[in-house]
């Protein structure tokens, strides 16, 4: 789909499941954009919130328990925080993963380090909003 060069690109975000986390990502991708683009314009976002308690209730172990139970209520704790860098560790020794994705946006808010446990993080929050930039830039 192409795009009149005039009218400015809409982004559209789908999320909203902690606030914590969707405060962040929007810091993240206005300072992104203005990093950018520095002429004190905005670019166009709309967020359409979803409730996480319907859609994770029944994941209720582990990390889940702690991404749905803590962080996405806001809630971040120093021995949760341990827990997940222990996971990281496992997942390391017993996967051999060379890299681990946080795909929940509000698991860059207490895995802030670029690596834990040797593993590179690579922070999905981030890697969005540079797409969505260049995007709303009027890239591909």
């Amino acid at each position: 789909m192409t795009l009149p060069s005039s009218r400015p690109r809409v982004l559209g975000i789908v999320g909203g499941t902690g606030p914590e986390s969707t405060i962040d990502y929007y810091r993240t991708l206005i300072s992104e954009w203005r990093r950018r683009r520095p002429d004190g314009s905005y670019p166009r976002v709309i967020i359409d919130s979803i409730e996480a308690g319907r859609v994770f209730r029944h994941l209720a172990d582990g990390a889940f328990r702690i991404y749905v139970g803590e962080l996405v209520v806001g809630e971040f704790r120093e021995d949760s925080r341990t827990r997940l860098v222990d996971l990281v560790a496992t997942m390391r020794d017993r996967d051999a993963i060379d890299a681990l994705v946080l795909g929940g946006t509000e698991l860059p808010l207490t895995l802030t380090e670029p690596a834990y446990a040797g593993v590179p993080i690579l922070d999905a929050s981030r890697i969005h909003v540079d797409a969505a930039i260049d995007w709303l830039l009027g890239g591909p």
